[in-house]
């Protein structure tokens, strides 16, 4: 059996020899840097399957906090009065951030870098809070330019901002009709002579689709 009391396994320190399993494996009670204590077989710390007590994945939050601060500051560049995301981006323009720790309050594992800045700096985000921006930038993660508010709050700001979607109808990216296809198909409705299920069909779109276009609810410019 190799001694390894004293040595150091990069989080683990080994203390002294713990017990011996039914199928003669050497167990060695070990104190991990996070404080917590663990008991690995010795052929595991020496071949490095065992690194931590597990807080590497999930580490405790203020530790966590302090190393998706310096990943903050590591991929994002000063411009002006704005600190921007240089990194992953969705296809909205804001910053995506994986994060590993189980610890975390008002955040996904995978979020929006102007959530996590909040974290790091700010503090927690309460549950069903938005993160919004006074600054407009929406890869801006300077903490000064950071807010909370309701979704609702997060709509009347966009709304006050005038960044609501301003391209109704066929000037759409997503859309399937053209303005002709909308007026043709109420005038083909209004005939009776055709069904919602008939449209459906045709356009390969959702009853809901149709129905809140003959009844005018969407599309209503035309």
């Amino acid at each position: 059996m190799p001694v390894i009391s004293g040595q150091v396994f990069d989080r683990l320190t080994v203390l002294h020899f713990d017990y011996k399993s039914d199928s003669n494996k050497y167990f060695w009670k070990c104190k991990c840097i996070c404080g917590n204590f663990v008991s690995y077989r010795s052929d595991a710390l020496l071949l490095g399957r065992r690194k931590s007590c597990g807080c590497i994945k999930s580490p405790k939050k203020e530790e966590y906090l302090k190393r998706l601060e310096k990943r903050l500051f590591k991929h994002s560049k000063r411009n002006g009065e704005c600190l921007e995301w240089k990194g992953r981006c969705n296809p909205f323009g804001y910053g995506l951030i994986k994060l590993r720790s189980k610890d975390m309050q008002g955040i996904g594992f995978s979020t929006g870098t102007h959530r996590a800045a909040y974290l790091v700096w700010k503090g927690d985000i309460p549950e069903n809070m938005c993160v919004l921006h006074k600054c407009d930038n929406k890869c801006c993660i300077e903490p000064s330019h950071l807010f909370l508010g309701s979704h609702q709050d997060n709509m009347d700001d966009m709304k006050a901002k005038s960044r609501q979607n301003k391209r109704p109808g066929e000037k759409h990216h997503i859309t399937k009709f053209s303005d002709k296809d909308v007026i043709e198909i109420r005038k083909l409705w209004d005939s009776g002579e055709f069904t919602q299920s008939y449209f459906c069909r045709i356009y390969n779109v959702s009853s809901a689709c149709i129905c809140n276009m003959i009844n005018r609810k969407t599309w209503k410019h035309i």
